[in-house]
């Protein structure tokens, strides 16, 4: 009898585990992983037209976050790209990221599109699998869009008397 009651209680403790605590692990790590001063992100999409990767190597100070964009494919750019954006666009990818692991979460979308996003820091790696939903992709689009913008901007500025 005892021996039931211990697996009984083991049983009912691993579910609860799993169950409820998974999303608020997801959102532990994910700030966890945007609190560090340098995280490597990257995107793999693999979609019905193709697929594109991009990887994003983001270092934050207290005032600024600069990023290095490498194999960014908008705009059919063979170079990296490198911008100095404010903290603020830090902030707008963690809301991104929380935002859509709990949207995929919940989704009834069923996609043929796949996209992967691995966030990883010297000590935290976290793989959110955007898994035929596409609940991240034009949320995470939007965001590479202005940190487009955003680099033509400062190339202007720059290139005026």
């Amino acid at each position: 009898m005892a021996k039931f009651h211990i697996k009984s209680i083991l049983s009912l403790v691993l579910i609860v585990i799993f169950s409820d605590c998974h999303p608020q692990t997801t959102n532990d790590l994910l700030n966890q992983i945007f609190q560090s001063k340098k995280i490597i992100l990257s995107e793999n999409y693999i979609g019905d037209w193709g697929s594109h990767q991009n990887k994003f190597i983001i270092k934050a100070n207290n005032k600024n976050v600069k990023i290095l964009w490498k194999n960014q494919n908008l705009s059919n750019r063979k170079k990296n790209l490198f911008v100095l954006l404010p903290k603020s666009a830090l902030d707008t990818l963690h809301d991104i990221f929380c935002n859509c692991q709990d949207r995929i979460t919940n989704s009834k979308n069923n996609s043929t599109e796949h996209t992967t996003y691995k966030l990883k820091t010297k000590k935290t790696l976290l793989v959110i699998d955007d898994k035929f939903t596409m609940e991240c992709y034009n949320m995470f689009k939007t965001w590479k869009e202005s940190v487009l913008l955003e680099s033509e901007k400062r190339k202007k500025k720059t290139e005026q008397p």
